[in-house]
């Protein structure tokens, strides 16, 4: 959060009971620890984050430093740099992705297609380098920030339209160049809105629903800010500026059959009084509405731990919280004015040292593993086969349900077809174990066979969960025929001509069974054919059928003679009709070649 939607009537509130929930029965671990940063380039703030045990870390990826010339020429610097720091620090990632620092222009429609193009290529990027890395840490792509209030669209109408269009382009781009991609779309501030500079946020998130958001992102993101009032105070800020305001946005996902998508906290926190360090900043909040928001130091401390604890045990659909901020006192004055919020809501003081803030969330209990720890590939993940009727079989494939993340867990498994005759074996197991997929083609005819195998991880919000593993048979038939030998040939002497004959064999080599029949002709070759019609089924294979061909040339004189079998089948395929031809030569005298070459024993030594 730069700016923040203000509600402009205050409710007063009084400090609500609260009492830190116990972990006894430990249920299982759904939030991810993070901290936005200002300066992650400092090793000694990478080290505050893991040192205060937070897993993850936000900060900016911005387009024109990537692709400044849109010409889709990358360069890479300012994104590897992050995910050194993320390797380095085994610590998980989220980039903020958006235009430029000083240029909060929303995506043009003729530059949606290049948009995609870039989280395509950043996506494919990121998994190269995450691969490379020892530690598997995860990336996600926040898409654009808090689109809901009008200085995030330089001077343009608010329109959710085309926000939802530039999350759907990001969508689809990023899991193309790498489906591990996390995308969280919506980063919305909380306001009640006034229609012109801001937009209600839920209404916000209703109106890119209508404009086709489902089955396009990972997670949602909300900003909730604290505003003032305790993290428990629902009331707060008429009801909306308030942390759990996170709750109406679940809301509108419950209603839009998104129940099991998370939310991420992708921005929160609460603004220090600056007298608490002898700097007077009230003139200047007063101007830009930010002084009813000012809370004391032990107030910034326990209502962040308290967030934590809040969303722990009332919220299993958050995820990543990421407090806003680590380290934004620290920048230098030409970066940032000595009273901009931003200054204020850090949880380290301008020389590094810890705000009582930081000392609270580094000293808050904690998950020993956040929910990215947990997570499932299985491998292969689609199959399609094509076979043809007469190899119709029964056949077995092997899945492999792999624990891409660090904790165990089990998995079910469900089916359904659509047409396709298959089980599964086994119907359960735990991570890293496989199981079968058995097909029966062996009744089907020629068609497309369908059908999906989910398997659902025994894991509360964890990423690509469940998994569907399309299933496609194409049943094919096929015309085919070969004949050998494809043609005969004889050589005879006149003086000692006598009856020749061969085997013909015609072999089906399709799916579809046919007949065939044959006619001679001949010049000057005495021949005959038997039989002239297909026999099926006499010989040991019902894909195999003969005829034998008998060749007299008994008187003939010396020449040669020669003749044509023409088989053709009672279906068209390209093989019909197939022409064998025949050739006898009688020659004056027929003379053999005997072999093998005698070889001589060398004569004996004396002696030997």
């Amino acid at each position: 959060m730069y700016k923040i939607g203000i509600v402009l009537c205050l409710v007063a509130v009084g400090l609500l009971g609260w009492v830190a929930p116990t972990y006894a029965q430990e249920p299982e671990p759904h939030l991810g620890y993070g901290m936005m940063l200002g300066y992650p380039a400092d090793p000694a703030h990478m080290n505050a984050v893991s040192d205060a045990g937070f897993d993850w870390f936000k900060y900016f990826a911005r387009w024109d430093d990537v692709d400044p010339d849109r010409d889709g020429v990358y360069q890479w610097d300012t994104v590897q740099w992050r995910l050194d720091e993320a390797c380095r620090n085994q610590l998980n990632l989220v980039f903020r992705v958006e235009r430029a620092a000083n240029n909060w222009r929303p995506v043009q429609d003729d530059e949606m297609a290049g948009w995609q193009a870039f989280f395509q290529a950043m996506a494919e990027y990121v998994g190269q380098q995450r691969a490379a890395c020892g530690y598997r840490y995860r990336v996600a792509f926040e898409v654009w920030n808090e689109p809901n209030l009008d200085f995030q669209w330089t001077g343009q109408s608010l329109d959710a339209a085309r926000y939802t269009e530039m999350v759907k382009r990001a969508y689809l781009g990023a899991k193309t160049g790498d489906p591990d991609t996390i995308i969280v779309a919506g980063s919305l501030a909380p306001t009640g809105g006034d229609g012109v500079h801001s937009l209600n946020d839920a209404t916000y998130l209703e109106a890119m629903y209508t404009a086709g958001l489902q089955g396009h992102f990972d997670a949602i993101s909300i900003h909730n800010y604290g505003f003032g009032g305790p993290p428990e105070d629902k009331e707060y800020g008429w009801g909306i500026t308030n942390f759990r305001r996170a709750e109406d946005i679940y809301a509108v996902m419950v209603a839009h059959g998104d129940s099991h998508k998370p939310i991420w906290a992708t921005e929160f926190g609460w603004l220090l009084d600056s007298d608490e360090e002898g700097v007077e900043c009230d003139p200047d909040w007063g101007n830009w509405g930010f002084a009813w928001q000012q809370v004391s130091a032990i107030s910034q401390s326990t209502y962040l731990t308290r967030a934590f604890a809040y969303a722990d045990t009332h919220w299993p659909w958050m995820q990543v919280m990421v407090v806003s901020n680590l380290d934004f006192a620290t920048l230098p004055s030409a970066w940032m004015a000595t009273c901009d919020p931003l200054r204020w809501f850090s949880v380290l003081k301008p020389d590094g040292s810890p705000r009582a803030a930081y000392t609270g969330l580094k000293e808050m209990p904690k998950r020993p593993h956040s929910w990215a720890a947990q997570s499932m590939r299985v491998t292969p993940d689609a199959f399609e086969w094509t076979v043809r009727l007469r190899e119709r079989a029964r056949f077995t494939e092997t899945v492999t349900v792999e624990n891409t993340g660090e904790r165990p867990f089990t998995w079910t498994l469900s089916t359904t077809t659509q047409g396709l005759p298959f089980t599964v074996t086994a119907s359960d197991g735990a991570a890293g174990e496989s199981f079968q997929i058995v097909v029966d083609a062996r009744d089907l005819l020629t068609g497309t066979y369908t059908g999906v195998v989910t398997v659902t991880a025994a894991a509360d919000l964890m990423p690509h969960n469940p998994i569907t593993i399309p299933l496609t048979l194409n049943v094919i038939g096929l015309w085919g025929m070969a004949v050998r030998p494809t043609a005969l040939g004889w050589m005879q002497g006149v003086s000692d001509t006598h009856p020749a004959a061969a085997t013909v064999v015609v072999e089906n080599t399709g799916d579809y069974p046919f007949n065939w029949s044959i006619v001679t002709a001949t010049q000057g070759l005495p021949f005959s054919v038997a039989p002239t019609t297909s026999v099926w089924g006499e010989t040991a294979s019902l894909y195999l059928s003969t005829f034998r061909v008998r060749v007299d040339p008994r008187g003939l004189p010396v020449g040669d003679y020669t003749g044509v079998i023409t088989l053709t089948t009672d279906t068209p395929m390209p093989q019909s009709p197939f022409v064998v031809p025949l050739h006898m030569r009688i020659v004056a005298q027929l003379y053999p070649v005997y072999l093998p070459l005698v070889l001589r024993a060398a004569p004996r030594t004396a002696g030997r």
